[in-house]
């Protein structure tokens, strides 16, 4: 398990890089194997989210977000985009 962290935190970080040139579809790719990696990190979920919706896939930012905010319904980032995609 402590090495499928650690991957995921590599496809995470990656992913994120992307976001710098827009290259939105390409980053939630790496974002999404960050997930299916490491499927209890809210902050994962949330970015997916982020990068779903800037890619135009409000479907699975629906999903990314909503499954963030199971995870972790305090944080206020999480609750900020609940209201987004209704």
């Amino acid at each position: 398990p402590i090495y499928y962290n650690l991957l995921a935190d590599v496809y995470y970080r990656e992913g994120f890089k992307f976001g710098t040139d827009k290259k939105w579809n390409e980053g939630k790719n790496l974002i999404q194997k960050a997930v299916e990696l490491n499927p209890t990190n809210a902050n994962y979920w949330y970015d997916l989210g982020g990068f779903a919706y800037n890619a135009q896939d409000y479907v699975k930012a629906k999903e990314a977000w909503s499954k963030a905010y199971q995870l972790n319904p305090k944080d206020t980032n999480i609750i900020k985009v609940q209201g987004i995609l209704k």
